[in-house]
């Protein structure tokens, strides 16, 4: 499930409370962010990222956030 933390220049999503593999076989493909005015935000991720983005939108304009794993499909969270 995608971690939603606020950083200086705005939020960082990470995928899962312990950080989910990022394997060839096991790798988050994109994460998504979605803001109230239906606007959508996405970083696709590669096998040997880092499973987290970051963007630059403050924290009480996100709507919610997905993510989806190529073995586990759509994760989302608000």
């Amino acid at each position: 499930v995608p971690v939603i933390e606020e950083i200086d220049k705005g939020i960082i999503v990470k995928v899962g409370s312990i950080e989910h593999p990022m394997e060839e076989a096991h790798y988050i493909e994109w994460i998504e962010v979605i803001t109230p005015d239906n606007k959508s935000y996405k970083k696709f991720l590669n096998p040997g990222d880092k499973p987290e983005a970051e963007f630059c939108l403050a924290i009480d304009n996100i709507l919610f956030v997905r993510e989806h794993c190529n073995l586990h499909g759509l994760w989302k969270s608000s």
